[in-house]
């Protein structure tokens, strides 16, 4: 079996979650203090859950991430920043790890019938307020598929210059997604 390979920055930061966990299914939202986090701020985005029908809330969104994803979601809540089109495959990563109380990885990919797409990884980082055992807040850490690269959004349509005066149809978005287990983490200290 092919391990999933992590950006650095990615993978510090999960060994750091895995570190805080202790003895806990996941760590407390004292994990998210922006001190610890310093080294990720400009990565990360911090989405805390809310009952009722608007449930993603984003309190921080790092200028990296409103960079990649184009529109900054800063204090607004998922279901009013996002297209609805893309709602499912955004929103899939975290009630993943809502069910099953883990880290979760998503490649989100717009891709046109002329074969141009944009891809985007996310990692998802489920956080408890007290009791250790129920998410209630998430961070996530996003970044362009190739390191140092420039992405474009995956919710922003393409432009003119990226089709090449194409004739096409809206992007098709999919949304590829892996649970991030603790033997990860113990596979890729061996690797």
């Amino acid at each position: 079996m092919t391990r999933l390979i992590l950006q650095e920055p990615a993978e510090a930061l999960l060994r750091q979650w895995h570190d805080a966990c202790g003895t806990h299914a996941l760590p407390t939202a004292r994990f998210a203090d922006p001190l610890r986090l310093r080294q990720w701020v400009g990565d990360i985005s911090i989405v805390h859950l809310h009952e009722g029908d608007k449930r993603y809330f984003v309190s921080l969104h790092g200028a990296n991430v409103a960079r990649h994803l184009g529109p900054n979601f800063h204090k607004k809540y998922l279901e009013d920043a996002i297209p609805e089109a893309s709602y499912h495959d955004t929103v899939a990563p975290y009630e993943l790890s809502i069910r099953t109380r883990k880290p979760c990885y998503s490649i989100q990919r717009a891709t046109l019938e002329s074969g141009l797409f944009k891809s985007l990884e996310r990692m998802i980082l489920p956080l408890s307020l007290d009791d250790q055992d129920t998410v209630e807040r998430f961070i996530i850490w996003v970044a362009p598929i190739e390191p140092g690269a420039t992405a474009a959004s995956v919710y922003v349509p393409f432009k003119e210059h990226e089709v090449m005066a194409l004739e096409t149809d809206e992007p098709e978005l999919t949304n590829e997604l892996f649970l991030l287990s603790d033997e990860y983490l113990l596979d890729s200290r061996v690797a």
